[in-house]
């Protein structure tokens, strides 16, 4: 496409009107001279310039002011198209060692290119930087399956340790300090015990304290992580100072030995369809104990059985145990469904279209370590 004069003399005019060229007269008169001199296809040299624009009456008092006032038009017209002038269609040049004004079609792809200069691409690429680590980290990540209801913001959710309770008094090695009584469990354990054996009741009494394992420490740290990182809430309360009134009051997460707990058995075997927790003891079959089982109190400390279920309990509340006999159980299964690749992995292989499950791993560890986790059965309903 060839531009008519008109056309010419409009792109002139236009740069002439801009902001590099309204103060400054020379170059904005130079440029017009130029032009026309282009257009009458005039010999143009440094001379004639000198004489016919800038007045000179003897060519052999040649000064620099023609070189320096072309440098300085040539510097503004770059300026013009950097600027007020960078989306033009048309372009002029004046090239040097010529002096005629040329009209080229811009290259929208070169000069896109031209453009992007490191100067130019930094702040916009540390904005997008910036940006994407903004959305990244404001984002919670997805929420699996199994953890919906308890991310679902509208229901508290309330993760129970599973401590061990304790009475102070007359120790084995005839000392006053802390006892453990495997039949002693919570409040309601003591209190019926010194209704039946009212002997001790002026030697024991019930200790404000409980024994909590390092491995629920480790887990809880999971779980609190786990939350944070979905933007919600965890309270963590002790299972021995806990009623059914305060489990009923939301969602329900238990990590310990489940059968130092009386409540969370009888919730446990309540909701599982199958399953029966009994005196130490996992029975794949409620109505024929004869059927697969599994020793919980497991005597060994390097292997043991760990115990996962979810299932609904009171209203649309639901609950999550976590529990083994020794502690590394509890830990390893605790890590394995805070991680989002392995509880995806257990939700495709085992669960399908089911949401409630009840888990048996079998955890191998070395001094309250776990070493290795391998998933023994899955019961999904």
């Amino acid at each position: 496409m060839n531009l008519s004069q008109e056309q010419q003399q409009a792109i002139i005019n236009k740069i002439k009107a801009s902001t590099y060229f309204k103060k400054a007269p020379t170059s904005s008169n130079l440029l017009q001279y130029l032009y026309e001199a282009t257009q009458k296809n005039t010999d143009i040299t440094e001379s004639v310039i000198h004489i016919e624009f800038f007045g000179a009456k003897n060519i052999e008092n040649k000064t620099p002011k023609v070189r320096v006032n072309i440098y300085n038009l040539r510097r503004k017209i770059n300026q013009y198209y950097e600027d007020e002038g960078a989306s033009d269609p048309w372009i002029i040049t004046i090239k040097k060692g010529q002096y005629q004004v040329l009209f080229e079609k811009r290259k929208t792809k070169d000069s896109f290119l031209k453009k992007l200069t490191f100067s130019r691409l930094l702040p916009w690429a540390l904005l997008a930087i910036t940006a994407i680590a903004f959305i990244v980290y404001a984002t919670p990540p997805k929420t699996p399956i199994i953890w919906k209801p308890f991310l679902d913001k509208k229901t508290p959710n309330q993760l129970y340790i599973g401590d061990l309770f304790g009475i102070v008094g007359p120790t084995a090695l005839h000392h006053y300090g802390w006892t453990r009584d495997y039949n002693i469990n919570n409040y309601n354990d003591y209190y019926q015990f010194m209704r039946e054996n009212p002997e001790y009741d002026t030697q024991y009494s019930a200790s404000p304290f409980t024994l909590v394992r390092g491995t629920a420490i480790t887990s809880t740290q999971n779980f609190q992580r786990f939350f944070q990182e979905r933007k919600h809430s965890l309270t963590i309360r002790y299972a021995t100072k806990t009623s059914t009134n305060e489990i009923k009051e939301g969602n329900a997460i238990y990590i310990g030995n489940i059968w130092n707990n009386k409540q969370f058995i009888r919730l446990f075997n309540d909701a599982n369809p199958e399953c029966l927790l009994d005196r130490g003891y996992l029975y794949l079959n409620k109505k024929d104990k004869n059927q697969k089982s599994y020793l919980l109190k497991s005597p060994q400390t390097s292997i043991e059985y760990a115990i996962v279920s979810r299932y609904q309990s009171f209203g649309n509340t639901h609950h999550l145990i976590f529990s083994s006999q020794h502690g590394i159980g509890v830990s390893a299964t605790a890590e394995f469904f805070t991680s989002a690749d392995s509880v995806k992995a257990f939700t495709e292989k085992y669960l399908g279209d089911k949401k409630n499950f009840t888990a048996i791993f079998k955890v191998k560890g070395q001094d309250r370590t776990n070493i290795s986790l391998e998933i023994d059965t899955v019961m999904a309903f």
